[in-house]
């Protein structure tokens, strides 16, 4: 049976327990200060989960996300990824959408998961990138 991990409106975030993957939806504007709470309350809720439950995968779906989530990097790079590898975490698929904000961004978080040794791919479709991702944590 599935976990909520995170169920706001900015983001809906699900673990999977059979997988070991989380799956999260993230709707809106990054930088506004209600969802910069929101966003924070998600990561917090991911890092209790982590350290609860293997997690060998990520889903990550922006295509409906706005403006930049870069104040968060610092965060992901010294607390919230390492938290995750230390439950098993080594892939990451992205799906985004054609903004050139969410693009940028992406391609900057793609630089931080190769430092940190975690698989990352970038997509423009949902299916595809779950299966990916499926194939590379089984």
């Amino acid at each position: 049976m599935s976990i909520i991990v995170t169920d706001n409106k900015l983001c809906k975030s699900i673990y999977d327990p059979k997988s070991k993957i989380i799956r999260s939806t993230y709707t809106g504007l990054a930088n506004n200060k209600t969802n910069q709470i929101l966003f924070q309350e998600h990561l917090d809720n991911g890092i209790a989960l982590a350290k609860a439950h293997e997690i060998r995968g990520v889903l990550i779906d922006i295509r409906k996300l706005r403006g930049s989530y870069v104040r968060y990097f610092d965060f992901l790079e010294k607390v919230g990824y390492p938290t995750l590898k230390k439950s098993g975490f080594s892939h990451e698929a992205m799906v985004v959408s054609d903004d050139l904000i969410i693009a940028n961004v992406t391609n900057k978080l793609l630089e931080i998961l190769t430092r940190l040794q975690v698989k990352a791919r970038v997509f423009n479709d949902l299916e595809e990138a779950g299966k990916w991702l499926r194939q590379q944590v089984e």
